[in-house]
């Protein structure tokens, strides 16, 4: 499963090791307005956190209440905010020696990071995070951290598809919880929630099962938030495993519901990508579209975001360059040169983004209108099988001044016409290479003048668009149901549909669809990899 996993939002839940008294107050403000108020009433949180905010007077109470906000800001999908409030944070707090926060506001940004894909901004920080929470004094403290930087390994480890070493991150993450005394219902649940995760990639549906109701008994204590929503979408993905689609769509409904609701990315595209397997299990297009069309729009939200991210960083890098630019002038047309060369790369990969992202969509369209044209055949061959009527002859030849003069033709005549073509489409004869309108009429037995005026009239297009058009249909088909075929050279495909060379074969293919034949296959190839990944 290409799961985009949860934010270590949890790195700001355990408020504790203060001792001053003032500290207790301002620990159960914050929890009851991260865990009940944000679920409720958002804007009413995120009011709190600014109060928070203004009453701080030291650095480490300022550097909470920031990344309550920037908590709050990642529930709702605003990742932008989130990571902004998070580096406004990362700034305040490294001016002290508070390595415990150091290490949560590091592991914060790591799972953002990780959240938009950018893998290695999210080791970095990761890696950072764990080094401060080696300096930390209070061995509790310090167990706290590591359970927490072990557990978004654990998430790193999942993304990356590595699922037997995320299982036992998870089990190390565990295990420092315990030594800290920070086994809460909130952590347990995380870990059994990303157990059954993983269990399910891993094929094991029973583990998965057992895991995800121990999340679930777990999450029951708090009040309902993601995390519960991601615990319902797992169960009915094992039941969708069992084939159990009376209990799969009873936890789909509560995923969903929940999702609707929440403005939280990542759970919105776990939550879909699971409705998308129900809905094409029960065979309904109509869901099944509805819920692609939500599903690619999550992703979009999120490729921005990724985007803005890498934009945001170049942006920094030109900023920390230009502070500590020296008088030296070879110095300074170095820095010049570096930060073009950096905007250069920075618009190579903003085009190169749009350009995938289009291409993508376009082959989305490519597979979902051959789904739509495959489905209404099937319909007319069964319709065809039902309504079987007597063939009405057709003449072969005609008066050549009376065909001049008319093409009238009777509607029974039409409809057998209609029929004929569509059993010579099923029939794959136009991959013969020296298919022509003379060589169909008379396989057929229709004169060629009815024949071309039917394909004109019903088809929209002339004989040798209408050919080629059926060649791209047999392609398309064969790319998808035979994995061989797809690992055939383009020349070999072009041959195979009766092309008569690689170049016009791509011409007409890209002319068709919008890309090239290599495009399609190794985005189809692309899917039905990650589609074999979420089946185990």
């Amino acid at each position: 499963m290409m799961y985009k996993k949860i934010c270590c939002i949890f790195f700001f839940l355990l408020l504790t090791y203060d001792k001053a008294q003032d500290t207790v107050a301002y620990n159960s403000v914050y929890t009851k307005t991260y865990l009940e108020t944000s679920q409720k009433n958002f804007k009413a949180a995120l009011q709190t956190a600014d109060s928070l905010f203004v009453i701080s007077k030291s650095p480490y109470f300022k550097t909470k209440s920031l990344m309550l906000s920037a908590s709050l800001y990642q529930q709702s999908g605003d990742l932008k905010k989130s990571i902004y409030y998070a580096e406004q944070s990362a700034g305040i707090i490294s001016e002290t020696d508070n390595v415990a926060w150091k290490a949560r506001v590091y592991g914060f940004l790591a799972s953002q990071y990780r959240i938009l894909k950018i893998y290695s901004l999210s080791k970095k920080y990761i890696d950072k995070a764990l080094k401060e929470s080696s300096l930390i004094e209070n061995p509790e403290a310090a167990a706290t951290v590591k359970g927490m930087m072990y557990q978004e390994m654990a998430h790193y480890e999942h993304e990356k598809g590595n699922y037997k070493k995320s299982v036992q991150d998870i089990t190390r993450a565990q295990a420092y919880f315990r030594s800290a005394k920070s086994d809460s219902d909130f952590f347990a649940s995380n870990n059994e929630q990303l157990l059954g995760l993983n269990y399910l990639a891993l094929n094991n549906s029973a583990l998965a099962m057992k895991h995800y109701q121990n999340a679930l008994v777990l999450n029951k204590k708090l009040p309902e938030n993601f995390l519960t929503g991601l615990i319902y979408s797992g169960l009915s993905n094992v039941y969708l495993k069992k084939n159990d689609l009376k209990n799969a769509k009873r936890y789909l409904d509560l995923s969903e519901k929940i999702a609707e609701q929440s403005g939280y990315l990542q759970l919105k595209t776990e939550v879909y990508t699971t409705s998308k397997r129900y809905y094409s299990a029960v065979n309904d297009l109509k869901k099944l579209t509805e819920i692609s069309g939500k599903k690619d729009s999550v992703d979009t939200a999120l490729d921005e975001l990724s985007s803005q991210s890498v934009d945001r960083s170049y942006a920094k890098i030109d900023v920390e360059m230009s502070e500590t630019k020296e008088s030296d002038h070879n110095k300074g047309i170095i820095i010049v040169l570096t930060i073009i060369v950096l905007l250069a790369f920075a618009a190579y990969f903003q085009w190169y983004r749009i350009r995938q992202k289009k291409n993508i969509e376009q082959y989305k369209n490519i597979i979902k209108n051959y789904d739509i044209a495959a489905a209404e055949q099937a319909k007319k061959i069964a319709e065809s099988s039902e309504n079987e009527s007597s063939e009405t002859e057709i003449p072969v030849t005609a008066d050549k001044n009376t065909a001049d003069r008319t093409m009238v033709m009777t509607d029974a005549t039409e409809n057998l016409l209609l029929r004929k073509l569509e059993e010579f489409e099923r029939s794959a004869l136009f991959t013969d290479k020296n298919i022509s309108l003379t060589v169909l009429a008379a396989q057929l037995g229709i004169n060629t003048r009815y024949v071309s005026s039917v394909i004109n009239k019903h088809k929209e297009m002339d004989f040798n668009n209408y050919i080629n058009s059926l060649r791209i249909k047999y392609v398309i088909s064969r790319l998808k149901t035979d994995s061989t075929f797809r690992k055939y050279k383009i020349s070999t495909i072009a041959e195979e549909a009766g092309f008569s060379s690689p170049n016009k074969f791509t011409t007409v293919f890209k002319k068709i669809n919008g890309i090239s034949p290599s495009e399609f296959i190794k985005y189809l190839s692309e899917e039905i990899e990650s589609e074999k990944q979420a089946s185990f």
